[in-house]
């Protein structure tokens, strides 16, 4: 017996180039989605999702901009609101996590284990916002791909 499976897989639309923080990036985006999301459980959903460059783009927005506060907030939380801990673990020399919003971060050594990983955490849950509002459109949970 022969048994073929189909996956459907549904591209997503890309995430605009802008300060996905923004108070119209993440509906707009979840209003592009909507109309590509379904509600059968087995579809696949592929994604690029908030990239490398969007969190390039966020470490250059002005201070007051949502991108670099929620990205600054991010490493409040995630160094226990400890600014020696994230020095020690960037290289930097910052006196408070305010110095953060208008720190240079062409600078920053990428290449850093807690860089890395931290921008790939942050990314993650940029990303998994972004689904969160995409579900809220269309009333049920969109899993997040891996």
């Amino acid at each position: 017996m022969l048994l073929i499976v189909a996956a459907l897989v549904i591209q997503l639309p890309p995430l605009p180039a802008a300060d996905p923080h923004a108070s119209a990036t993440m509906p707009g985006w979840a209003k592009a989605a909507r109309a590509v999301l379904r509600n059968e459980p087995n579809v696949e959903y592929t994604w690029t999702g908030a990239t490398v460059a969007h969190l390039e783009l966020i470490r250059r927005l002005p201070d007051e901009a949502p991108g670099k506060q929620q990205y600054v907030e991010f490493l409040k939380e995630a160094y226990g609101y400890n600014i020696d801990r994230l020095n020690a673990a960037y290289g930097l020399q910052a006196s408070s996590f305010t110095d953060l919003y208008s720190f240079d971060y062409r600078a920053l050594d990428r290449g850093r284990e807690a860089v890395r990983r931290d921008d790939l955490a942050f990314l993650r849950a940029l990303n998994e916002t972004l689904f969160a509002e995409a579900g809220k459109l269309i009333g049920h949970r969109v899993r997040f791909p891996d």
